[in-house]
């Protein structure tokens, strides 16, 4: 899409912007969206949130990872990862385990 004023030159629709036919939208809190986006469903959720495109994102849970969009994955058994994680390395192993972020954790 491509935003400007009346009588001014057309330039790119910004990220995290939505330009469709003159109108320009923002994506949803806590999303984004690349230039020139032209629908609404062009916003995805950042990493450490999760939801349907262009629709509400809400935190990643506790206990899981959330690299943007609409996966929440849960850490593997035995490990934690608090509220807002974006990737497996934010996965550590419980007390009396032990591994490598976002690796496997075993009994000590």
């Amino acid at each position: 899409g491509y935003e400007g004023a009346a009588g001014e030159a057309c330039r790119l629709c910004r990220p995290d912007v939505v330009c469709m036919s003159g109108e320009v939208g923002f994506c949803p809190p806590n999303a984004r969206a690349p230039a020139g986006s032209v629908l609404q469903t062009d916003c995805e959720c950042k990493p450490g949130y999760y939801g349907d495109k262009g629709g509400e994102c809400s935190r990643c849970p506790a206990g899981s990872f959330c690299a943007g969009a609409l996966a929440v994955e849960a850490c593997a058994a035995h490990a934690w990862a608090p509220a807002g994680s974006s990737a497996p390395a934010s996965c550590v192993c419980e007390a009396g385990y032990s591994g490598g972020r976002g690796a496997a954790c075993e009994l000590c």
